[in-house]
């Protein structure tokens, strides 16, 4: 397929556009061609209703830490995603599990808005993977 100059413009236009924080499955498609392809694949079609990008690793909020019954600290509140045990997680794996859109790593997650579980996509292996809140 040959494509005009004017195409090879827009197409990179686009592909170095800033990602929002909320995409569409369009958009998801475009950044991460193979996230969208399991999507379709795995998922409920409701699961793509809200497409969300962390562009940080979470961090704990200041203030927010507490001593658990084993004597270990947790954190209440954390920066990007108020599930607090699913921003500890994103933040230990954020190197294996991130995506490079354009030089900029990003985790991807999705879910329905009525829904009480999401998934969140692994660049690791490639997949899809539930998580509750």
């Amino acid at each position: 397929m040959k494509l005009t100059v004017k195409q090879l413009k827009r197409l990179l236009k686009e592909a170095l556009e800033p990602i929002d924080r909320y995409i569409d499955a369009e958009k998801l498609g475009q950044i991460v061609p193979a996230a969208l392809a399991a999507a379709q694949l795995e998922l409920d079609e409701e699961d793509l209703e809200t497409i969300w990008v962390m562009k940080n690793p979470p961090v704990p909020e200041e203030g927010t830490e507490e001593i658990d019954t084993d004597g270990s600290t947790f954190y209440r509140s954390w920066s990007e995603t108020n599930e607090s045990e699913l921003a500890e997680w994103i933040a230990q794996n954020w190197d294996q599990i991130s995506v490079d859109v354009n030089g900029q790593r990003m985790v991807i997650l999705c879910g329905s808005d009525d829904d009480e579980y999401g998934y969140f996509w692994s660049n690791a292996d490639q997949k899809w993977h539930n998580y509750a809140y």
